[in-house]
């Protein structure tokens, strides 16, 4: 999958986009701030997004909404999503 090409953004601007950037565009402004007293979701990479973007798709662990989320369970998601919208109509 690519990231954006390096010639127009930086990695940390396609981090930007995507995590503030992202919900911006969803008209949720209150979303993917950092600052005290939020919420928080957090993801464990095995790698430095800053130097390899490619590290994001396959996080190691996530903690959303309170819940301790591991890599296997991650990949059975995955595996679920593909095969639902596989399902979908077409077009």
């Amino acid at each position: 999958m690519g990231y954006g090409n390096e010639a127009f953004m930086t990695r940390p601007q396609v981090l930007y986009a995507a995590r503030r950037g992202a919900a911006l565009k969803a008209d949720a402004p209150d979303h993917a701030l950092v600052e005290g007293g939020g919420s928080a979701d957090l993801v464990f990479l095995t790698g430095n997004p800053l130097t390899d973007l490619a590290v994001r798709e396959t996080p190691a662990a996530v903690i959303s909404a309170v819940q301790f989320i591991g890599q296997d369970e991650l990949l059975a998601l995955r595996e679920g999503a593909a095969l639902y919208a596989q399902s979908l109509p077409k077009g």
